[in-house]
């Protein structure tokens, strides 16, 4: 493909928020010393929730998978501390 299309391509997705760029560095500098998975599933985006918790900051990937899980998410936390509320807030916002 060529660049030009590339370009119009990418600028579409990232208008469309299908994408979204991000710059990764060392999370300890960042303050977030904890990479987690958090337990438990949560409905697969095409199920109603959309894009909810990919779009979270903390997120830092987030997988359809086919499973019990259908959602597979890995967080930046700023402390094991954190887990528990961030879980609870999923959980809360999968609801609604």
């Amino acid at each position: 493909m060529s660049k030009p299309t590339t370009r119009r391509r990418l600028q579409r997705l990232a208008r469309d928020s299908a994408v979204i760029f991000r710059c990764d560095l060392a999370n300890p500098l960042a303050g977030l010393s904890t990479c987690v998975p958090p337990h438990g599933g949560y409905p697969h985006p095409s199920r109603g929730t959309g894009n909810a918790p990919a779009r979270r900051k903390e997120v830092r990937l987030a997988v359809p998978v086919s499973g019990s899980d259908d959602l597979v998410l890995m967080v930046w936390l700023r402390g094991l501390h954190a887990v528990d509320a961030f879980e609870a807030q999923l959980a809360e916002r999968s609801r609604s």
